[in-house]
């Protein structure tokens, strides 16, 4: 089974002068820095967290349904 394709965090320019790590046009929280390179390591390592802990609790919720 091929992996799913997951979104990638990608740095845009925050209104406050930074860089600010973006999924669609939302900002991801905790991303806002002075450099594109760590906005864009630190926005996709907050995105890899959400997808692990969504993962999880779906996982964890099927398996209380009896899905897994």
């Amino acid at each position: 089974m091929p992996l799913p394709l997951l979104p990638i965090a990608w740095p845009v320019i925050h209104s406050a002068g930074g860089w600010v790590a973006s999924i669609n046009g939302t900002y991801l929280a905790g991303t806002l820095s002075g450099s594109y390179v760590a906005s864009f390591i630190a926005g996709n390592t907050v995105l890899s967290g959400i997808v692990a802990t969504t993962t999880t609790t779906a996982g964890a919720v099927g398996a209380y349904f009896g899905f897994n």
